[in-house]
């Protein structure tokens, strides 16, 4: 059955045609129809002239069809559509001036379309709307004026926040009746929407850059290396790797206050500007070469211990081979994402902080990627650390008594346990995203806040920490050596005492 088959039947009021396979809609004359329901069909194209012979429509449902086009432009006659359900209709894009066609629209659905490009001035003429359903539609193009004709509007449903900040609503609208998810960590004003995620960036951002290079600086000029050399080497790069985290912070803190108080417009320019591609990538690079890192500080650190009297130890060219071995593998890793077969991922755009995290149950593009690089490729990574600090503890423990009196016994003793703090650092700060990402690829709930915990917190404290976590072991061990010297003076001094009194 067709629309044609039921030509000029006067006293029709309610008519459903779903899942009728109609491809076209033919111009009937049905001045009593009410309600009139095409979903799930195959219609491609709707004209205005089919609403001609509809003088009194006013519920329309043409959910689920491929349309392809609204040619509704040409006719000066209106539709007294009140109801109009055009979900899931598989278009990407609309020219919202369509609506003039509809003055007495009161509900309009287009939710399940996936539109992201809104053109023209928003919704004209339609002074009589008042529901809006634009769920899954992600709208990241459209104009600052799409509601502000909406005079009588009183709820909205959304899947961007945009949609519900207090500019871009008509004035006078009570925003809790507009409903879509609050960005995890973006505002309507503000690219960090809390005073407590710039305090924790500003904080970490100082103290990875200040400590870093503070390190690195007391490396090259004060510390004398004393056989370690292949371990100073690893960690001289860690201490770099760390001081980019720091450059990536810095430059979420400078982008938020330049947005500052109108985030809402230039969130889509931010995040497909080359910057924050930039930005993103030194991140990724900066969190893989650190966690490569502290693996080859451990695998240092094995050898040595494990084997005092083998020759087979990083040495200052093998270790800065290693290291360069690193930086290629942490730059595959991070520029995998901006390879032409992976443009269409635009990974580092997914997120107002430039870095796709696998802890959110949304899907996006890149997103198995990340949570290959950032869950399993770590998790890997952090058992084979542990392994090796088993293994490291189980060498000290077997050697201690034999080697105890050496100092250079001593010094790699000292260095292994100088590794613990550090490696726990990053396992406790590494398991919390590992974990949150494997509970969210099983689609368990995982509540924005933890998200935000992730990207601000927690993934930054390794390299805030780690810098810190040397220097201090380095000033621990120092006064430790300077305490036993005072004693053994003491000792030579009581003893050279005590002979000359006999």
């Amino acid at each position: 059955m067709t629309l044609a088959d039921l030509w000029n039947n006067t006293f029709l009021v309610h008519l459903s045609l779903v899942r009728c396979h109609l491809t076209k809609l033919h111009e009937v004359v049905l001045p009593n129809l009410r309600t009139l329901d095409l979903s799930y069909n195959e219609i491609t194209e709707i004209r205005g002239r089919f609403f001609a012979g509809l003088n009194n429509i006013e519920f329309l449902k043409i959910s689920n069809n491929p349309l392809t086009g609204f040619h509704l432009h040409n006719f000066t006659y209106t539709s007294p559509l009140k109801f109009f359900d055009m979900s899931s209709i598989r278009i990407s894009g609309i020219d919202l001036s369509i609506m003039s066609f509809y003055p007495t629209l009161v509900t309009l659905n287009l939710s399940g379309n996936q539109i992201k490009y809104v053109t023209g001035q928003g919704f004209p003429r339609m002074m009589n709307l008042q529901v809006l359903d634009l769920r899954q539609c992600p709208l990241t193009h459209f104009p600052k004026e799409i509601f502000q004709g909406l005079e009588r509007l009183q709820s909205v449903f959304a899947d961007n926040y945009k949609l519900c900040c207090p500019a871009t609503l008509p004035k006078g609208f009570n925003v809790l009746n507009c409903h879509a998810p609050s960005d995890e960590v973006s505002s309507c004003d503000d690219l960090l929407r809390s005073n407590v995620y710039r305090v924790a960036l500003a904080t970490f951002a100082s103290l990875s850059l200040l400590g870093n290079v503070g390190t690195l600086l007391y490396r090259f000029i004060f510390h004398k290396t004393t056989g370690n050399v292949g371990y100073d080497v690893f960690v001289s790069n860690l201490c770099v790797a760390d001081f980019l985290m720091g450059v990536y912070l810095l430059i979420i803190g400078i982008a938020d206050h330049r947005y500052r108080g109108a985030y809402v417009w230039e969130d889509v320019s931010w995040r497909n500007s080359h910057l924050c591609k930039v930005t993103g990538f030194v991140c990724l690079l900066s969190m893989e070469v650190s966690v490569l890192m502290i693996f080859m500080i451990t695998v240092d650190r094995f050898l040595v211990l494990h084997f005092p009297f083998s020759s087979f130890h990083f040495r200052k060219r093998s270790a800065q081979f290693t290291c360069g071995v690193v930086w290629v593998a942490g730059l595959v890793l991070a520029v995998t994402p901006c390879l032409p077969m992976t443009s269409h991922w635009q990974f580092y755009s997914q997120t107002s902080i430039c870095i796709p995290l696998p802890t959110s149950r949304v899907e996006f593009p890149g997103r198995k990627y990340s949570f290959i690089v950032l869950v399993v490729f770590n998790f890997i990574c952090f058992v084979l650390i542990f392994v090796g600090q088993v293994l490291i503890y189980w060498s000290i423990r077997s050697s201690s008594m034999s080697v105890s009196n050496t100092s250079k016994a001593v010094n790699d003793i000292t260095i292994a346990r100088r590794l613990v703090t550090v490696v726990m650092s990053d396992f406790l700060c590494w398991f919390p995203v590992g974990l949150t990402g494997i509970l969210a690829s099983y689609d368990v709930a995982v509540a924005g806040e933890v998200n935000v915990a992730m990207a601000i917190f927690i993934l930054p404290v390794n390299s805030a920490l780690n810098p810190f976590l040397y220097t201090l072991n380095i000033y621990l061990e120092r006064r430790r050596r300077a305490r036993e010297e005072v004693r053994q003076k003491r000792i030579s001094y009581q003893i050279k005492v005590g002979k000359i009194v006999l």
